[in-house]
């Protein structure tokens, strides 16, 4: 019996570690055409320029020239200039992102002397509330039209580099001791070619101040919304091990490699001291690579106290709560009992009587 259980215990932890073979590392031959061009693009354009990776837009070949939408970003925009001025708090938030954006270099007025570009866009952007955080989100729509194009459709989306999802959760099973975590801003934390940064234009009122006349500001970076960013966001965080690994442990490199699925990182080790170092040395390598590993929570009291306290889940405590439970990869986990969870949400049918 014993030799039964043992045998069974050696297998499913070979599936854990091999089966779901991650996307990224299929044959190129099964992309399609667009997608090869895109990987050909990204592997012959990337660069690393000031502690960030550089990555062009990834145009469409022979995609139309866009039209000009001046007007229609600015009558966009007083819709919801008229939405902040009904909502202070809304406007706060709404204000205070756009600003940090400008502040941490994401974004920036347009300079009297620009680099010239071949294609001027504004973005649309509007507040979206995240519906179980209540927080304010400021999204660019890059799939709005003016004369039936948009930024997107002249954009490539780009292979899809994510590992497995499946192959993600299965290795976070395989050890005891377990740490999550996600990249801050991970698409912010790629930039955008200059030479492109006016196809990303938006108005904006100087110094959030709505009673003054917008002006035109740039993203600088890549963009949630834009179709091409996931594909682009995985291609660049593959490099980080490659390129800064050599001062790390196998296992730190390995981690990068396989245990993140696009900004999350999912990881288990056998021991509380492998934990303590393991995180150590992957914030100090995805850093070097210009991410940054936040909102951290472990099943570990001695791993939750290795992070600096502003780097922690809110949640996360020294005092395991056996009843935290955090949300990754769309999935219910049990912090303290280490066991994926489901919320149901049943609707009774209803029925009608004539």
């Amino acid at each position: 019996m014993r030799m039964q259980e043992d045998s069974l215990h050696e297998q499913l932890h070979s599936l854990r570690k091999t089966d779901f073979a991650d996307t990224q590392c299929s044959a190129i031959a099964s992309m399609s055409k667009e997608d090869k061009y895109a990987l050909n693009v990204m592997e012959r354009c990337v660069t690393f320029e000031n502690g960030h990776y550089v990555m062009p837009l990834m145009w469409r070949p022979g995609a139309s020239e866009l039209p000009c939408n001046r007007n229609m970003a600015f009558n966009r925009l007083a819709s919801l200039k008229r939405r902040l001025q009904r909502d202070q708090d809304l406007r706060r938030s709404y204000v205070e992102t756009v600003q940090n954006y400008i502040e941490n270099d994401y974004a920036r007025e347009v300079p009297v002397e620009s680099i010239p570009c071949d294609v001027v866009w504004y973005l649309l952007h509007n507040a979206v509330k995240h519906p179980r955080k209540g927080k304010v989100r400021v999204v660019f729509d890059c799939a709005a039209k003016t004369k039936g194009l948009s930024l997107n459709d002249v954009l490539l989306q780009g292979p899809d580099l994510a590992n497995s999802l499946v192959g993600v959760l299965l290795r976070f099973r395989m050890e005891p001791v377990a740490s999550v975590s996600d990249i801050a801003s991970m698409f912010h934390q790629i930039r955008v070619d200059q030479k492109e940064y006016d196809a990303l234009r938006f108005l904006w009122w100087p110094n959030g101040d709505l009673n003054a006349e917008p002006t035109d500001h740039q993203m600088l970076v890549h963009l949630f919304g834009s179709t091409s960013s996931p594909s682009i966001a995985n291609f660049c965080l593959r490099p980080v091990a490659d390129d800064f690994g050599e001062a790390f442990d196998a296992e730190t490199t390995e981690t990068v490699r396989r245990n993140f699925y696009v900004d999350d990182l999912l990881r288990t080790v056998a021991t509380e001291d492998a934990a303590v170092r393991l995180v150590s040395q992957l914030c100090s390598l995805l850093k070097r690579g210009g991410f940054q590993l936040t909102k951290w929570p472990s099943n570990n009291r001695n791993a939750i106290a290795s992070i600096p306290v502003e780097e922690r889940s809110t949640s996360a405590s020294l005092d395991l709560n056996p009843d935290l439970t955090e949300r990754v990869l769309g999935v219910r986990w049990n912090v303290n009992n280490d066991l994926f969870g489901f919320k149901i949400c049943a609707t009774l049918p209803t029925k009608s009587y004539s």
